[in-house]
């Protein structure tokens, strides 16, 4: 499981679409390079009744291909970090050993952990004004913690419509304006029990086979926006900076709930002819 979430550790944030009115003639291609800051806070009843605090460095890529009309973009975005619980200060756990002779070993270790997050997003978006597009974003989002418990454990598939707004400033700057909301979504989280082991099945198998469910807008709630900034350097290159807000919840069984917030630059190639 860990090695399919550091695979996911590439990632894209957003592609670009037009600058001051241009009109697409013909097919458009760009290749995007992200990195950033994501700190996010989980509270997740079936691990632990804390708030956790994770902060992920992100990394990533993303294709996009425009034609007169319609927009795809291609996306794979992850990152990594510390996670620990708020409110608590620094805990330790204390391990204690003793030899065949009677000698104690005491020993502490910091109660603090990882988290690993990956994304992969398939979108497309027709053009209903030169500005304004409408589309669709089938995305798959895996959030890892790592410690002595697993607060926020989730594998999150959803279907969104989406919404896709550009405001030219001057000849070569544009504010860009994204929206999503998922309307349906299968959600894979951590048993109450808090194991993943299945007889006869890989973990990464068993934690998928044990609480996974069909969710609509009445459990499953998530609102996703995004807010850049891009400035043309060339007719082959272009520089960006990115905020973007996703706020979850999960109320099937227990309840999961999730903020997270990024900061992000960006660096986007176009090839010309």
């Amino acid at each position: 499981m860990k090695t399919i979430f550091f695979l996911s550790c590439l990632a894209l944030l957003s592609g670009p679409t037009l600058l001051s009115g241009q009109t697409v003639e013909g097919n458009r291609h760009s290749l995007g390079i992200h990195a950033g800051l994501s700190p996010y806070w989980v509270y997740d009843q079936a691990a632990s009744p804390l708030l956790y605090f994770h902060q992920l460095y992100q990394l990533g890529l993303s294709y996009r291909a425009e034609t007169p009309n319609q927009l795809w973009d291609l996306r794979l975005q992850g990152g990594f970090g510390p996670s620990h619980a708020l409110g608590v200060g620094e805990r330790e756990v204390r391990f204690m050993e003793r030899d065949a002779y009677g000698v104690t070993d005491t020993f502490n270790v910091p109660v603090r952990g990882q988290a690993i997050q990956g994304e992969l997003a398939l979108g497309w978006a027709y053009r209903i004004r030169p500005h304004l597009a409408v589309g669709v974003l089938l995305a798959d989002d895996l959030y890892y913690p790592q410690g002595f418990v697993t607060p926020g454990l989730a594998n999150m598939a959803w279907l969104a419509p989406r919404v896709q707004w550009d405001l030219p400033i001057g000849k070569t700057s544009r504010l860009d304006v994204t929206a999503s909301t998922p309307i349906v979504a299968f959600v894979s989280r951590l048993p109450y029990h808090g194991s993943v082991s299945q007889p006869e099945k890989s973990a990464l198998a068993g934690f998928f086979s044990q609480n996974t469910t069909l969710n609509t807008l009445n459990r499953f709630q998530r609102l996703d926006l995004s807010v850049g900034y891009q400035f043309q350097v060339s007719r082959k290159l272009t520089l960006g900076a990115e905020w973007s807000l996703i706020a979850l919840q999960h109320t099937r069984m227990l309840d999961l709930r999730m903020i997270r917030h990024a900061f992000g630059i960006q660096l986007i190639l176009k090839p010309t002819k």
